[in-house]
């Protein structure tokens, strides 16, 4: 990829982040979001992009409800390399019935937006 793309897309990634992260800033959770934007990554490094998912579904909480609406919004984008999640089809759903080598793009995707999410949660979320 030439690099004026990848700075486009990395710049793509930063600006989403940075709304994302001040949306949950406004939030009495967002001291939950932010550890869990730390989490994330260790967790869909160690048990895949579907059991993270399930996971983040499974504990009903508002931070980890929001993160996961800020994932399928991401990848929902046009500018989104995976532009691949149809609008209206949930998250988990999509993951769990694609192919390897998508599974894997969606799954490198989410880590790269997580580093931005992470950088700007650090700086902007006071512990």
């Amino acid at each position: 990829m030439p690099e004026r793309i990848i700075k486009s897309l990395e710049n793509q990634r930063a600006e989403f982040a940075l709304a994302s992260v001040t949306a949950a800033n406004l939030n009495d959770y967002r001291g939950e979001y932010k550890s869990y934007v730390k989490n994330i990554p260790v967790l869909l490094k160690t048990n895949g992009l579907g059991n993270t998912l399930a996971f983040m579904r499974s504990k009903k909480r508002a931070a980890y409800d929001l993160l996961y609406q800020q994932f399928s919004e991401w990848l929902k984008k046009p500018e989104c390399p995976c532009k691949t999640l149809l609008p209206g089809k949930d998250l988990l759903e999509f993951v769990i019935s694609q192919p390897s080598p998508v599974y894997r793009h969606v799954t490198k995707e989410l880590i790269a937006l997580l580093t931005w999410m992470k950088r700007l949660a650090d700086s902007m979320i006071e512990d």
